[in-house]
């Protein structure tokens, strides 16, 4: 997972100089979507391996494309209060992140395939 989110950090600057900010914020969304169509047929029909992790680190590498643009844009409405805004926005960014982890996560983790169920539906939900 690392690597996706190093990789995706790294070429970050090269695709906004290329497509501009919006282009690769739906590029980033794109990848989200395309990501869970493999996660969820090697989580049916592949036995549990570590080729598991390949369709991981895509979906991190879309994060790492996605998350300074949305924090970006999420930041720019108050320039004069950027540090409180910046820690609003990451109070209620690990919270739901909690939520996530402690509540439906364990609703979840029956079978591989009901975990890429919620994966699908997350970037629905967002």
């Amino acid at each position: 997972m690392m690597v996706g989110l190093i990789a995706g950090f790294l070429y970050l600057p090269r695709l906004v100089q290329r497509l501009g900010t919006q282009r690769t914020l739906y590029l980033a969304y794109a990848g989200f979507v395309f990501v869970t169509v493999p996660n969820a047929t090697l989580a049916e029909w592949v036995p549990p391996s570590l080729i598991h992790l390949l369709p991981i680190a895509a979906y991190a590498l879309a994060i790492g494309l996605s998350m300074p643009l949305l924090v970006g844009q999420a930041l720019q409405p108050f320039p004069d209060n950027a540090g409180l805004a910046a820690s609003c926005q990451m109070f209620l960014q690990y919270s739901m992140m909690a939520v996530a982890a402690g509540l439906l996560a364990p609703l979840l983790w029956d079978s591989l395939s009901h975990l890429a169920l919620g994966v699908r539906c997350s970037p629905a939900s967002a």
